[in-house]
């Protein structure tokens, strides 16, 4: 019997109840995602308030640098002077033992208006706080202040490093209200471009490549660049590096011992861990559409670990650069701005980071024509040489500082010239045929001479002593009379040159005085020489193997501009004797044998080309500060104009700034036949009192403020946390605010 299934008979009301349970469902669903946009509402205010904070924040530190660097343009120190930048410390009213919050008359008016002008409904306000640092605790070179440590004693604050630290909050009229704090190390450092002629070796040239040929480089490198062309390519022994470690020992002993630094990565808990340092970097602004710079052979960047100095063994010097930014930098293995480079095998750098871009835009070549600021007075003009595209005016304003204050050389009546006769002596011409005297050799005719009369080598071994008596104009409005001097160690001296009061002159010295030879003009004040040439591409300043070798020194400080040909070619340092007192011992009354650029200086900028050591060999070294630039609207400019040459195996001590900088087996329009004579560039930072280091931008100043890395970081901290107040490099956490190395 079969069973049968019959059909609800009534079904009425089960349609109710899946739309009740849908409806329950999308109820939840819609319940679920209301909170989910509540909560993704809440996270896009917080993360937007917290955006804001940083913001703050970072305010607090623009307003910071931007007074810091006013004050150290002005007192090139923020261990010492006045007004004070915090309130409760003992040096300016900080310290080097904890961060205290900056004076109120230094900083104030913390408050911040996010909506612009008009209503503030959202408002904010940050707090700055400054801490000092003590020497030979960090991994970027320190300059001795003179003030005693409140940690560290009997070592010095530091006068051109000091920490910011700023903390930003946001008054939320949602209730949440974040805090960001952000702590750096910012340094006062003399940048190209920002100063007329400092720090480095730095090139610019609109075509071709602006450093052509090969080169040791112990310093920062700087260069604009272009598009198209590699901007730095080095082979052989060429490469960068960071110490004083290859300089010979005649040079170094004339030179100021660079800081004490702690490489990174070292916890430098004894003295012997402490390197010299040069704090050098490589900065290429472009190209960014080939590769910027290009290493071949065994040319380097940076060298590995401690260097030992080859001239003096109980000293080391830092091994990595500080730092590497090249165009738009490079994803390792750097394949993009970058050819023949291997980290840890062509490149040795701070951190193993050479991934970081030029930072900002190109900084172009600095201009003598250009608006710059002396000892705290802006100029329309720096310098309007002859042949330049200014006109410098008749008598002293701020329209242009330099030529009509300077003595100009090539109109020196014959009486200001001893032995007389000859005098002075006439410029050379192409029928010269006059008997030359100290202004024919200093202004020489050493290349292309003579067409037609006695080619003028310049000054050498075989030009006898004389004095020449100059006129200037000095920052201050003051008339100064200064002497140039030649040879006053022969010992047979001719009618009128006075023999040197000071014992110990070494032959062959040219001397810079003021009033006279016997006192040497200082670096803060030296004499101004102008020496304009009709003949630029022959004539300007020259100084020549004429016998020899043998080395020439200068005594004193001067600055030299020309339009012409600058010529050295035979050794030239700065003077200095070991017995005490002797001449150029304590010379200017800074303690101990005379230094450059501290004690005597020797500045040559030309509009022309300069030669340093280019075709002649056994030059020992050549230490000054040298300029050749050019104005890039010219067509000639970079090609047979701006062109610094250095093509021996000579050691150049100073600061080189060149359109373009021509060195071993460069090609046009750099060639030469030098062979395996690879030039070595050694950076010597000029002293802080010395007037060239005072040329800076108008309303920036010559130094410039700047965080360095790696000590910047974002303090973390909890809500109810507080901030330390105390710093230690060598910890391994950030948690607190400190740094990882």
């Amino acid at each position: 019997m079969t069973t049968r299934f019959e059909p609800a008979g009534n079904e009425r009301g089960s349609a109710l109840l899946m739309s009740l349970v849908l409806i329950f469902v999308m109820t939840v669903l819609g319940l679920a995602l209301f909170d989910l946009g509540v909560v993704e509402s809440r996270l896009v205010h917080t993360s937007q308030a917290d955006a804001r904070a940083f913001e703050i924040a970072q305010a607090g530190v623009e307003r910071a640098l931007r007074n810091l660097q006013d004050t150290y343009n002005a007192d090139l120190s923020w261990a010492s002077g006045s007004p004070e930048l915090c309130s409760g410390g003992s040096h300016r009213g900080c310290s080097d033992d904890r961060f205290r919050p900056a004076a109120s008359g230094y900083i104030s008016n913390l408050s911040v208006c996010l909506d612009g002008a008009g209503s503030c409904s959202a408002t904010g306000s940050y707090s700055v706080e400054f801490m000092q640092v003590p020497e030979e605790t960090l991994a970027i070179p320190c300059e001795k202040s003179g003030v005693t440590s409140d940690v560290a004693s009997p070592k010095e604050i530091c006068r051109n490093l000091i920490f910011v630290r700023s903390t930003g909050t946001l008054n939320s009229p949602g209730g949440y209200s974040p805090t960001r704090t952000i702590q750096l190390l910012v340094r006062a450092t003399l940048n190209p471009g920002n100063c007329l002629i400092c720090g480095g070796l730095t090139g610019a040239a609109a075509t071709g490549t602006p450093i052509n040929g090969n080169v040791k480089v112990a310093g920062s490198i700087l260069i604009a660049g272009h598009q198209g062309t590699p901007s730095l390519s080095m082979g052989g022994g060429a490469g960068q590096t960071n110490s004083y470690a290859e300089l010979d020992s005649a040079s170094l002993q004339r030179i100021s011992r660079l800081p004490l630094v702690c490489p990174i990565g070292v916890t430098c808990s004894d003295a012997d861990d402490l390197v010299e340092s040069l704090g050098a970097t490589l900065k290429v602004a472009l190209p960014t559409n080939t590769p910027a710079v290009t290493l071949s052979g065994t040319a380097k960047l940076g060298q590995n670990g401690d260097q030992t100095y080859s001239a003096d063994g109980t000293r080391k010097g830092k091994g990595p650069l500080d730092g590497i930014f090249v165009a738009d930098g490079c994803s390792m293995p750097c394949t993009d701005n970058f050819t023949g480079v291997t980290l840890n095998s062509s490149v040795f750098v701070d951190g193993n980071n050479i991934t970081k871009p030029y930072q900002g835009p190109a900084i172009p070549f600095p201009q003598l024509t250009g608006p710059w600021t002396v000892f705290g007075v802006d100029y329309d003009h720096f310098a309007c040489p002859q042949g330049s595209s200014c006109t410098p005016p008749g008598s002293p304003t701020t329209q242009e500082y330099f030529v009509s204050r300077a003595a100009n050389l090539m109109t020196l009546p014959s009486s200001n010239c001893v032995p007389n006769p000859p005098g002075c002596g006439p410029a050379w011409l192409p029928l010269f045929s006059g008997t030359p005297g100290p202004l024919t050799y200093l202004s020489g005719c050493p290349t292309g001479c003579p067409p037609s009369g006695p080619a003028i080598t310049g000054l050498g071994d075989g030009v006898g002593p004389f004095e020449m008596s100059v006129s200037f104009i000095d920052q201050t409005g003051s008339t100064v009379n200064g002497k140039i001097c030649w040879d006053r160690a022969k010992p047979s001296l001719p009618v009128g040159v006075s023999a040197p009061s000071a014992a110990g002159l070494p032959r062959f010295t040219l001397e810079f005085g003021s009033p006279n030879c016997d006192t040497p003009a200082p670096a803060s004040n030296p004499l101004l020489l102008y020496m304009p040439s009709s003949y630029p591409a022959s004539t300007g300043f020259t100084i020549n193997r004429f016998g020899g070798p043998n080395d020439y020194n200068y005594r004193g400080s001067a600055i030299i501009v020309t339009n012409g040909l600058a010529q050295i070619e035979e050794s030239l340092q700065n003077c200095q004797t070991t017995a005490n007192p002797s001449a150029c011992y304590n010379s200017q009354g800074n303690g101990g044998l005379d230094l450059f650029t501290r004690d005597s200086s020797l500045t040559v900028m030309t509009i022309g080309n300069m030669n340093l050591g280019k075709d002649t060999s056994s030059i020992n070294r050549i230490m000054g500060m040298f300029y050749t630039g050019c104005d890039p609207a010219d067509s000639a400019c970079g090609e047979t104009k701006g062109l610094l040459s250095s093509q021996k195996q000579t050691n150049i001590a100073g600061v080189a700034l060149g359109y373009r900088l021509c060195f071993a087996g460069g090609a046009s329009p750099c060639s030469d036949s030098s062979g395996g004579n690879v030039p070595s560039f050694f950076q010597v930072i000029p002293d802080r009192n010395n007037l060239i280091a005072r040329i800076g931008r108008p309303d920036s100043g010559s130094f410039i403020v700047s965080s360095v890395l790696p000590y910047w970081v974002e303090c973390k901290r909890t809500p109810g946390d507080t901030l330390p107040t105390r710093f230690s490099p060598q910890t391994s956490s950030e948690a607190d605010c400190t740094y990882r190395q």
